[in-house]
């Protein structure tokens, strides 16, 4: 018997512009009892092992029926080839390693080919267009600093979460100057699958829109009955949580239990 079941939630991901990318795994315990387990990363060549790293600590205890998630980070060298690359994630007993293991499938990421700048009339003397840009840059700077002179705020551009473990969400958002306040902007939404237990479905405002910095924002997260915030992070990472800059999670709001909406038709 499997010590555990190991479920990706989106199976292949691609990087950013700086090589970066990340996958949620969610790891269960198949046993009756509470069990020990550590993770090892199995990269397919050519990916590299010095590509891939586990966020937080490398041994976990899981009771019976319970899960956890492990996020994996990807950050690939600059000049990377494009193209997708693929590995799989171990998990072990750590008393032993080489009979009681089980290996998840194999998961990718996507090294996208980056496209040249293209130079009108093959870089003849007509330059005219670069005038154009340069104008329309500066417009747009001067009207950046005009709204921040009336406001007294930033525009900033809203992360995608959506898809992303509520923890690795509260990164990004922390990371991006806007807040979040769990009495106000958490909610659950049933879900029937475990997979997407923990996991942001939908949030507010949406991705790529322009908003002053510091605006809050709001997250929808699966879950499958009535479920507490600490139990959708998991502990490790609640420290973490509590050291960001732009996120709330007050004591009070801890063990408040959410009841989930029903799941959008």
């Amino acid at each position: 018997m499997s010590i555990v079941s190991i479920k990706e939630v989106k199976g292949l991901v691609s990087c950013a512009e700086d090589g970066s990318a990340a996958h949620v795994f969610n790891v269960k315990n198949s046993t009756e009892g509470s069990i020990r387990i550590g993770t090892q990363i199995a990269p397919t060549a050519p990916a590299e092992a010095s590509w891939l790293s586990v966020e937080g600590d490398a041994e976990r205890d899981l009771d019976p029926d319970t899960m956890t998630q492990y996020v994996v980070n990807i950050q690939v060298p600059e000049g990377c080839k494009p193209g997708k690359y693929s590995y799989r994630l171990r998990v072990f007993d750590p008393d032993n390693p080489g009979e009681n293991y089980v290996d998840g499938e194999s998961v990718y990421f996507e090294v996208k080919k980056k496209e040249p700048v293209v130079v009108p009339n093959g870089g003849g003397t007509d330059r005219r267009w670069i005038l154009w840009v340069v104008a329309a840059v500066a417009v747009v700077a001067v009207i950046g600093i005009a709204v921040k002179m009336l406001t007294g705020k930033t525009e900033v551009e809203v992360p995608q979460v959506e898809e992303s473990s509520l923890f690795s969400a509260l990164q990004k958002i922390n990371n991006s100057g806007l807040t979040f306040n769990a009495e106000t902007g958490l909610f659950t939404r049933r879900v029937t699958d475990a997979g997407k237990v923990g996991v942001v479905l939908e949030q507010q405002p949406q991705a790529g829109a322009s908003v002053p910095e510091k605006s809050e924002m709001k997250l929808w997260v699966g879950a499958m009955s009535r479920v507490t915030i600490d139990k959708l992070i998991p502990l490790q990472q609640m420290n973490k949580v509590k050291m960001m800059k732009h996120v709330a999670i007050p004591p009070s709001v801890l063990t408040r239990s959410l009841e989930p909406e029903a799941e959008n038709e």
